[in-house]
């Protein structure tokens, strides 16, 4: 908030006294103005790739050449197409925009209210009468966050504010700083689904120059939980991607995902690929890495990349058939080295019964993705936990086993492992007998939850 401070003059001329305090002028409060001339933005010539949804836009954070974001709005698609927008005079650093965006998300507040609410990328000012009637309004000598926002989104995200917002205001979770995947290895830090689903609870959406660093687009979505808007047909429209936190991954098994990167050139499965051909390159990546077609696709954007380029790869995939689209950066070497999976290792087991080791070992390995999640998981929560469990099991004569259980290191990792085994189906042992196995699984971090 403004600081409002009095200017006190003392004067020591004659018998000397004080002069009663001067409060100088308050300074100008800039106002949104209208954009002139048109927006630009990436192109799309494929139909069928952009939302359907004919609702009002959300708030628009217009990417300029250098990255630098300014916050918009319009009444409709079209009045956007046609330039008639309102934006704010300043530019909002990315603090500014993801509280200003937030507060707004959580308020319940218009578009065009936010942007001519929103005043400077170190402060910003929000008309406190326009907040519920029954929150306090924020504190007069309130000086905001250095780099941008009101304050307020930080005490309504904390709950400091008394009331807690009615109705529930969709899926927001917050900056990437604090939360984003969960799981080592991978590098997305938001997911997109692919649909034709009404654009509800979505905070804003990112319009950047075709020139713009992919980058700057990648961390503004991460931000803000944004989609993307393209120019289509001579209109601008939001790709069909709507990007949230992952909500599902810790229900998952760890391995469900494909990596994609963007940089210079695209790769899939870390062999060049030309935008025509990305889908039956998707195929073998699958097929090799035995996942299914639902899987995630993660596409990962470096540095040489720009927003045009982005948004083809957005349309390959979508044409691709791809519904899950995991979006974030390309790591650097001492991420890859810090996020390293963890360690999973079976050891020699013992078995009482009339079917082979290997085939028991092959059967039990198809399975080790599930068993790592039991260890990762646990790691959340004990970043140093490491050790062997030792799971014991009886596979009957119809190949199914009968029982598990497991002990050692972590009571979870151990009844979770067991829960795995129990699920299998091996080969009919020989004889018609059934078999009692005694397997032993080693876990250890490996570089991705050490502190």
């Amino acid at each position: 908030m403004l600081t409002r401070r009095a200017l006190v003059l003392l004067a020591a001329c004659g018998g000397g006294g004080e002069v009663a305090p001067v409060k100088p002028p308050e300074p100008a409060i800039p106002v949104a103005v209208p954009i002139t001339g048109g927006v630009a933005a990436p192109a799309v010539t494929v139909a069928g790739v952009v939302s359907t949804d004919q609702g009002p836009p959300p708030v628009v954070v217009l990417l300029d050449p250098q990255g630098q974001r300014r916050l918009a709005a319009a009444a409709s698609w079209k009045d956007a197409s046609l330039g008639a927008w309102t934006a704010g005079p300043k530019t909002a650093g990315d603090m500014a925009s993801h509280e200003t965006i937030l507060e707004a998300t959580i308020l319940g507040r218009d578009p065009k209210q936010v942007v001519e609410g929103f005043i400077d990328d170190r402060v910003g000012v929000l008309d406190p009468l326009k907040l519920p009637e029954d929150d306090p309004p924020p504190p007069e000598e309130d000086e905001g966050d250095e780099s941008g926002g009101t304050g307020t989104a930080m005490a309504l995200e904390e709950g400091k504010m008394g009331r807690k917002p009615s109705p529930p205001v969709g899926p927001w979770r917050g900056r990437l700083d604090d939360i984003g995947f969960a799981r080592a290895g991978r590098y997305a830090g938001v997911v997109g689904e692919v649909s034709n689903a009404k654009l509800e609870h979505v905070p804003a959406v990112v319009i950047a120059n075709p020139t713009t660093k992919a980058a700057a687009v990648v961390t503004a979505v991460l931000d803000l939980e944004a989609m993307i808007g393209v120019l289509s047909e001579g209109q601008l429209r939001p790709l069909r991607i709507q990007f949230h936190r992952d909500r599902d991954h810790e229900r998952e098994a760890p391995k469900d995902w494909l990596d994609v990167e963007l940089a210079a050139m695209l790769t899939i499965d870390g062999k060049p690929v030309d935008l025509g051909a990305i889908k039956p390159a998707l195929d073998d990546a699958r097929q090799k890495h035995r996942l299914g077609a639902s899987a995630s696709v993660d596409l990962l954007v470096g540095p040489e990349a720009d927003a045009q380029k982005l948004v083809d790869v957005f349309v390959g995939l979508d044409r691709a058939g791809v519904t899950l689209i995991g979006l974030g950066l390309v790591p650097t070497l001492e991420q890859r080295k810090a996020n390293l999976p963890p360690v999973v290792a079976d050891g020699p087991l013992n078995a009482n019964g009339d079917l082979d080791k290997a085939v028991i070992r092959t059967y039990v390995k198809r399975n080790i993705p599930k068993i790592t999640y039991c260890y990762e998981k646990e790691l959340l929560a004990i970043p140093n936990l490491q050790g062997t469990v030792q799971v014991q099991f009886f596979i009957t004569p119809n190949g199914n086993v009968a029982s598990a259980s497991g002990a050692g290191m972590n009571a979870s990792v151990a009844s979770c492992v067991a829960s795995v085994i129990k699920t299998m189906t091996f080969p009919k042992p020989r004889g018609g007998g059934g078999v009692q196995v005694n397997y032993p699984f080693s876990f250890r971090p490996e570089g991705a939850f050490k502190k």
